[in-house]
């Protein structure tokens, strides 16, 4: 889900039921992404999926955020692009 649709009731609903039939132990990451995938969601964007997450339960569901400086995979050192 982009990070400016904020979590709704259907995503909760579905994690309750998750959940239940999944796996005990099971985790799930939430990965708010910016309209424009080559920035960094705002801290604003981010709040209402941490409040989300917590509702939930972190022990369930947390928010995660990838690194967003892209890496050349071809290098041997990584190098930033």
């Amino acid at each position: 889900m982009r990070c400016w649709q904020p979590p709704t009731g259907e995503l909760q609903d579905f994690l309750e039921t998750a959940r239940d039939i999944w796996p005990s132990g099971t985790r799930v990451a939430l990965v708010p992404l910016a309209a424009d995938i080559n920035h960094e969601p705002g801290a604003h964007q981010i709040q209402p999926w941490l409040r989300f997450a917590e509702r939930v339960g972190s022990e369930f569901v947390q928010v995660s955020l990838p690194p967003f400086q892209m890496r050349d995979p071809y290098s041997a050192v990584g190098e930033p692009l």
